[in-house]
């Protein structure tokens, strides 16, 4: 059974300030990075198709006329909220490795010298947001060698943007 997003009560007087709870937004991104990299070596291992992929030399944001140039190849398989209504980090993290083989042979198959690592962005909009890893996620993580890396942007501070 799905657990329901917590979020303040509707009868709140206007102006109340939610101090805790889960993040507002996250984005998470399984992603296999190398400096000769093809993704297709990746896509063909895993037998799974990227949501972005980058060949070394190609613009890093295709979209962007101001992209840099990549160093090297990366295969990225994410979810964020405009491709779930997952709110909760752990539970997003299962869905999105219930797309990939859980075989650790498959993984260890990948090209030599790559690294392998789940990315997880997240944006603060209120104090003491949070959230766990379960210890299942973390051992699937280990056995399969993925390093976690965290990016966390806090709109709480403001812009020193002028």
């Amino acid at each position: 059974m799905r657990i329901t997003k917590p979020s303040a009560p509707a009868d709140a007087p206007p102006g109340t300030v939610t101090i805790g709870g889960p993040v507002e937004w996250f984005k998470l991104a399984l992603c296999v990075r190398g400096r000769d990299l093809d993704p297709d070596q990746v896509t063909d291992a895993l037998g799974v198709a990227p949501s972005r992929s980058v060949r070394k030399g190609e613009p890093i944001f295709p979209t962007n006329p101001n992209s840099r140039i990549s160093g090297g190849g990366l295969w990225e398989l994410s979810l964020d909220r405009g491709t779930t209504d997952e709110w909760d980090v752990d539970e997003a993290a299962k869905l999105l490795f219930s797309a990939v083989p859980a075989d650790p042979p498959k993984w260890r198959s990948l090209p030599d010298g790559c690294i392998v690592y789940l990315d997880i962005a997240l944006s603060l909009t209120s104090d003491s947001s949070g959230f766990c890893l379960s210890p299942a996620l973390m051992a699937s993580l280990a056995e399969r060698h993925i390093e976690v890396r965290f990016d966390i942007y806090d709109q709480l501070v403001p812009s020193r943007d002028p």
